[in-house]
């Protein structure tokens, strides 16, 4: 930890968080200079080392206003929204949202609001910590096409699994094929490792998994070594 002075005021900052904390201090220099609120702006700054984040997901019936009263349960309890997927999937509207900054003397009022919103099965549960120390030494981009079968999440996320490699993200949708009325299946996805990975022997075995599923599999990867 190291100690930092400023004309009227000092602060003690982890080592970790040194780099956030200079710029946070250099502006502090300058907002005491200009007569400007400049606590309150450290304050808000430091506080996102030490609070915890929540994971929220929140289902049910589509209709006019659940965005709004869910981030409403945020903004009340001064949260904010690091990261958000929304979609919907049939007649159902689906939200995940990553919250932070929400300080311990609000934690139960923000679950008692978010879980209170009409219509929707709410869940509320603490962010699983990242480590600053993960470096991705694997990253790819898959998409497969193809006539909707059976199986075919399965197949291709079970064959990246047996390389120690795991999803980030993935999309999947039907539709119909331009001729004929068959049903398409498209998929696309991210997936990372930290470890290196065989990028010859994943495509090849890509090319293999194209063949057994009749589909259309393709494969971007980028590595670190």
């Amino acid at each position: 930890k190291k100690q930092y002075q400023t004309s009227n005021s000092s602060i003690t900052v982890p080592d970790q968080n040194m780099f956030a904390c200079r710029k946070s201090l250099s502006t502090l220099a300058f907002s005491q200079a200009k007569n400007l609120a400049a606590p309150r702006l450290l304050q808000t700054t430091l506080r996102a080392f030490s609070t915890p984040s929540y994971i929220v997901t929140a289902t049910g019936p589509d209709r006019s206003g659940i965005v709004a009263d869910i981030t409403k349960a945020v903004l009340e309890n001064e949260g904010s929204i690091a990261e958000s997927k929304m979609m919907k999937m049939g007649n159902d509207f689906c939200m995940m949202l990553r919250v932070s900054n929400i300080q311990t003397p609000k934690t139960d009022s923000f679950k008692s609001m978010v879980s209170s919103v009409s219509g929707m099965k709410v869940t509320v549960y603490p962010a699983t910590e990242v480590s600053e120390t993960f470096v991705p030494q694997f990253q790819a981009n898959f998409k497969l096409e193809g006539a909707d079968n059976p199986g075919l999440v399965y197949a291709v996320t079970n064959y990246l699994a047996k390389f120690g490699i795991w999803v980030d993200d993935i999309h999947t949708e039907t539709a119909s094929a331009p001729f004929g009325g068959t049903q398409l299946f498209v998929m696309t996805g991210k997936a990372t490792s930290d470890q290196p990975v065989d990028a010859a022997a994943l495509r090849a075995g890509f090319r293999e998994l194209e063949n057994e599923l009749n589909v259309d599999l393709s494969l971007s990867s980028s590595l670190r070594r």
